[in-house]
């Protein structure tokens, strides 16, 4: 047990890597230890707690979110013993079907893509959507420990490791640790403590029943940690009063719940709309950091996003001179494309001409480190974005079709029998009911259809077979998909940046040229 004190107090976690064999054998005794006993250790209830600022007043310690500084060991304790419960909830359904955070295979551009694709297929059936989107307020602390142990029971976890839950979630001592100062210490009670393993699924278990108000009253949600954002269709012709009245009573439904279970909404952060192509209501309103309109444009998502990249490709572009190329498009790998893919699912089927200046921020950054834009492609693997949104969203796709994604994707993209296919994992192209094909319109009321993730079915099943049969994993089918590319710009073809743009017409289609 010496080796776990010296553990706790002093070393880095590189320093417990190189130490596992010689602290596996104690760590297991412990373990077991705490499973017969159902007690967690006193030494690991004790918390230091650094403020990490979240927005507005850098002055005002509300806008702050504590983070809880755990010692790693008690984290591999809550990794090990949480083998025996977490798999278990999530895969009975104890998180929410349609929760999207903390779970294996599931992240925030499923949701993202979700909504967008919800609303987009509804379009095709000329539906209007009213939506309604709610913030908890301070969701991780305001949890009672006795009605988590409930919900952990109801859920069917064993008594052994419920008593160990219990005791974790015991009031505990804290002190706020800033610049080697610490505060005076104060309790903490009836919270789910952020930075540790199992705050995450304890708080999806929780708040996995406040889904229930929300379908009782015909609506759908989708939720991401405490950011639960739901939505109901309506024929076209319904009065707006009416589309707001059902909102407003999912809304007084879900504070019911909230109320039931000391759960409380911030108003300020509360917004209902009506989503529709022709006939929108509201305000934009934000999901998950992107902005939306109602009429689902997603211009000034694209614009607000130019603008966020625009400064951050000004810093990286300052000092290039003291940087070579590779450096500089490696910074701009790291800081700026996975920031912006982030939002792909939800732009992607935006017009060409918003997404043009985003584009350009790409090829702005290359004219100034005097590498063309193929050269990028084949030497550092980076893609002009037009097609590295293409493959993100084929991967979505591909990963359905194989199983390997959320459940939820499939009523957008319906395996066809064998008989009919072009190759065996070809899918049905989208008309609302999956069912018929439909030809490409360009210029038509549904362009906006046809250019999104629903019309690059058809794209999908023009890939070769060999591509699309062999690749058991998004990676290696994205991989494929791009040394394809590849191959298509060494041979000279032309428009090799739209290989797998379904905003060509399929006659005429890049990808029939290469094959």
């Amino acid at each position: 047990m010496r080796n776990l004190a010296l553990a706790q107090t002093g070393f880095l976690p590189k320093n417990l890597k190189r130490l596992a064999k010689e602290l596996a054998p104690p760590l297991q005794r412990l373990i077991l230890r705490i499973l017969k006993e159902g007690k967690w250790p006193a030494l690991w209830l004790k918390r230091n707690i650094f403020p990490l600022f979240k927005k507005k007043n850098a002055h005002d310690p509300s806008c702050y979110r504590g983070i809880h500084l755990t010692a790693q060991l008690s984290k591999v304790a809550e990794r090990i013993i949480g083998t025996a419960w977490i798999p278990h909830v999530s895969e009975t359904g104890g998180f929410g079907e349609n929760q999207f955070a903390y779970d294996k295979n599931r992240g925030c551009r499923d949701a993202l893509a979700l909504l967008v694709l919800s609303f987009l297929s509804g379009f095709i059936k000329k539906q209007r959507f009213g939506l309604y989107c709610s913030d908890v307020s301070g969701a991780f602390d305001k949890v009672q420990a006795e009605r988590m142990i409930k919900r952990l029971r109801s859920k069917g976890v064993s008594e052994q490791v419920i008593s160990v839950v219990e005791s974790w979630l015991h009031g505990r001592s804290a002190v706020v640790t800033v610049g080697g100062a610490s505060s005076e210490s104060f309790s903490m009670v009836n919270m789910l403590f952020q930075g540790t393993t199992w705050g995450p699924p304890l708080w999806n278990c929780f708040y996995e029943s406040a889904a229930s108000p929300i379908k009782e009253n015909g609506f759908t949600e989708v939720v991401f940690a405490d950011d639960l954002n739901c939505f109901k269709s309506f024929d076209r012709e319904v009065e707006d009063s009416d589309i707001l009245s059902d909102v407003d009573s999912c809304q007084e439904s879900l504070h019911s719940w909230g109320r039931g279970n000391q759960v409380s909404f911030d108003a300020n952060k509360e917004s209902k709309h009506i989503v529709s192509r022709t006939r929108p209501s509201g305000e934009n309103f934000t999901i998950l950091g992107v902005c939306f309109d109602c009429k689902l444009l997603m211009t000034d998502a694209v614009e607000t996003l130019v603008g966020e990249c625009r400064w951050k490709l000004y810093k990286i572009l300052r000092p290039q001179q003291f940087f070579k190329a590779s450096e500089i498009i490696g910074l701009y790998k790291s800081q700026i494309l996975s920031f912006r893919e982030y939002r792909t699912a939800a732009i992607y089927h935006c017009c060409a001409t918003a997404l043009l200046h985003l584009d350009h921020i790409q090829e702005r950054m290359l004219e100034a480190v005097g590498v063309s834009e193929l050269d990028a492609f084949l030497n550092f693997n980076l893609a002009p974005l037009a097609m590295r949104r293409d493959l993100a969203m084929l991967g979505l796709i591909h990963r359905t079709v194989i199983g390997r994604g959320p459940k939820h994707f499939k009523q957008f993209f319906v395996r066809e029998p064998v008989a009919h296919a072009r190759h065996s994992l070809s899918i049905k192209e989208y008309t609302g009911d999956a069912t018929d094909f439909v030809p490409w319109n360009p210029g038509g009321a549904r362009d906006y259809i046809e250019r999104s993730a629903l019309g690059l079915a058809r794209i999908y099943n023009l890939i070769p077979a060999r591509f699309v049969e062999e690749a058991n994993t998004v990676q290696l089918f994205q991989a494929s998909l791009q040394n394809m590319a590849k191959q298509a710009a060494e041979s000279g073809l032309t428009n090799w940046r739209e290989l797998f743009s379904p905003r060509i017409a399929s006659l005429h289609h890049p990808l029939r040229q290469s094959v």
